[in-house]
Parts: C-alpha cells; sequence; structure tokens
C-alpha cells in the first residue's frame, strides 16, 4: 500500500465516522435549495461514493459485472450506499 493509498482510506474512515453524516449531507443539499424529494444519485456522488476512485472506479467496476434488469444486490461496507445506487439505477436491480 503506498502513502496516497493510505491517505484516501484515512480520508474516507474520517468521513464516515463524522457524526450525522446523513443529516448533514441532506442540509446542505437544502441549504443550496435543492429539496430533499429532488436529489440525484449523481447528486450524492462525491460524498456518496468517497472511496478510492470514487465514480469512476465503480463505472469500472460496473462494467465487469453482469448486471441486469432485476438482478438483487447485495451492498456490505460501502458507507451510505452509493455504489449499489449506482448499479441499481444502471439496471432497475433491487
Amino acid at each position: 500500500m503506498t502513502a496516497n493509498d493510505r491517505s484516501a482510506e484515512a480520508r474516507a474512515a474520517q468521513h464516515y465516522a463524522t457524526e450525522n453524516l446523513a443529516q448533514r449531507i441532506l442540509a446542505a443539499f437544502e441549504a443550496a435549495g435543492k429539496p430533499h424529494d429532488r436529489i440525484t444519485a449523481d447528486d450524492l456522488a462525491i460524498v456518496d461514493e468517497f472511496h478510492v476512485g470514487g465514480r469512476e472506479a465503480t463505472e469500472a467496476i460496473a462494467a465487469q459485472m453482469n448486471l441486469r434488469p432485476g438482478i438483487r444486490l447485495l451492498d456490505i461496507g460501502s458507507g451510505i450506499g452509493g455504489p449499489a445506487r449506482y448499479f441499481a439505477l444502471l439496471t432497475a436491480a433491487t
């Protein structure tokens, strides 16, 4: 593991350890004039896919998966669910 990898890992751990993270994210959107019911997966990507590689890594993984409509996904350990939400939007998976 390189120093960059450790630094990214530390930033991700700190991000998800923040108290009331979901409420803080929603409050930031509200302050920006974006109502809760209009927030999209793309809006959330910057905080919802806060892992090494971000959305680009999620897209690369999705390209390697056999995603198709109706497939069931189990998301374990991805913070607040950004990658699973992205995969579901691609395929209408649940």
